[in-house]
């Protein structure tokens, strides 16, 4: 009853400075966000309510259920210099695991060049559990989610002596079938 909190540890040897995000979604509309600039200090924790952050109440849990759920997930990303150190997601309502074709969540996922490949994924609705199948490549991160509207780019490590592009599919828990990934289109 007491909404959702968000956890940031930092185990390491020196102060952590960084803004927290949050960010509302109902389907692929924002409904809510807000930031926080925060201060860890080393092998230290802090806590924030996301209600707190938002700067308004709004039954982030859906603990008390007055009607439908307002939002279908809660996002909140620990940023620092434009770049994202982590990133999670909460369900209030449940997860999103019914299928759904790749142009209906405008999805899409191509292989960055250059010395170090990685590949990025962009969709216009909430991607859950992707998964990365580049064979003879190893992902950064794997099992992810990505937000409506949101461009994750994970990086790519090649397994053994492997020297051909990365090209292979992804898939997740709420996409029907898999999306090719290949060189941008």
């Amino acid at each position: 009853m007491n909404g959702v909190a968000l956890h940031v540890a930092n185990d390491g040897p020196g102060v952590l400075e960084a803004e927290l995000r949050v960010e509302l979604f109902a389907g692929d509309r924002s409904v809510g966000r807000g930031a926080v600039r925060i201060t860890v200090g080393t092998h230290s924790t802090v806590e924030h309510d996301v209600e707190t952050v938002l700067g308004r109440w709004v039954d982030a849990a859906y603990a008390y259920r007055f009607g439908p759920p307002a939002h279908d997930v809660v996002v909140a990303t620990l940023v620092r210099h434009d770049v994202t150190l982590a990133s999670t997601c909460r369900f209030p309502a449940g997860r999103p695991l019914e299928p759904r074709p790749a142009p209906e969540l405008g999805a899409r996922a191509w292989i960055d060049g250059g010395a170090a490949p990685r590949v990025s994924v962009e969709s216009r609705s909430l991607l859950y559990g992707v998964r990365v199948h580049l064979p003879g490549w190893r992902p950064e991160d794997d099992a992810f989610t990505v937000a409506p509207g949101e461009r994750r780019t994970i990086a790519l490590t090649p397994e053994g002596a492997h020297t051909d592009a990365p090209a292979g599919e992804l898939t997740a828990l709420n996409l029907e079938g898999r999306l090719t990934v290949g060189p941008p289109a």
